[in-house]
């Protein structure tokens, strides 16, 4: 059997227990290294340059105070920064080295999340967060009946286009790296663009009502209404399995999306 060993976590004093590794005595003392066989997937830095992660689980080694120490404990702790002007934010985006915080026709851009800029998308809409195509980008109005959308360069200086096939109440917009794709919820529509101005219009799945889109694994998925659709292109779409959730949000990990709803319960793709 291996010997756990325990060490104290430099700011804050408390026990870090250590997993997947070995005990190793040297003349120095007692340190922590990786047990045979298994792989260093992410190592990160700190006070005490020691958060590491083994079999996906973030561990501290030499008092890190970045991650989580052990199964069970708190998350690093969010520092408030302060936008330009008091507004009603409810969507945030990133792409081209910035983020982009979007609500009630304001934005503000942030390289580091603390330093903001503000802008104006539009004073009649609230915008879906928006997406990056590598050129520009773009966003839909937030369950607004319109056929405007919106593209930028930099995320400040924005340009409407009243180009979207149907004014219906659009709900999001994801990227797959060929096309944008713009679902909405109030019918079984959505919308492909290559450049967030000419658009053409789509059907997804039969029964499908769109309220969220993201891509991931050369695909885009759609959720909504207790339901899931694929695409590879967004013009042709696959139902999938009804979702136990009511399907109000869905997310790419780089393996399997995930969605969540009003019933507690977490779908993953399988």
């Amino acid at each position: 059997m291996t010997h756990q060993i325990s060490t104290k976590d430099g700011t804050s004093n408390k026990n870090a227990r250590l997993t997947n590794c070995l005990k190793e005595t040297t003349k120095r003392g007692d340190k922590a290294v990786v047990r045979p066989g298994l792989v260093l997937d992410v190592a990160g830095s700190g006070v005490g340059n020691g958060l590491v992660a083994f079999n996906n689980d973030l561990i501290s080694v030499y008092g890190a105070t970045l991650g989580v120490l052990d199964q069970g404990a708190a998350l690093p702790s969010w520092s408030a920064q302060t936008v330009p002007n008091s507004r009603v934010w409810s969507e945030i985006g990133s792409g081209a080295g910035i983020f982009i915080a979007i609500g009630g026709g304001n934005c503000a851009t942030s390289s580091d999340g603390v330093t903001w800029t503000e802008g104006t998308t539009s004073p009649a809409s609230d915008w879906c967060a928006p997406v990056w195509n590598g050129s520009v980008f773009c966003t839909v109005p937030f369950q607004v009946p319109t056929n405007v959308c919106l593209t930028s360069p930099d995320g400040l200086n924005w340009t409407s286009h009243a180009t979207l096939p149907t004014s219906n109440l659009w709900t999001a917009v994801a990227w797959n790296g060929t096309v944008f794709c713009a679902v909405c919820f109030d019918t079984t529509g959505c919308a492909t663009s290559p450049d967030g101005v000419t658009w053409t219009a789509h059907t997804l799945a039969v029964g499908m009502l769109g309220l969220d889109i993201c891509a991931g694994g050369n695909k885009f998925c759609v959720v909504g209404g207790g339901g899931a659709s694929v695409s590879t292109d967004g013009a042709s779409w696959s139902a999938q399995a009804a979702l136990v959730n009511t399907g109000a949000q869905v997310a790419w990990n780089g393996s399997v999306f995930a969605s969540v709803g009003t019933t507690g319960y977490v779908d993953v793709s399988s």
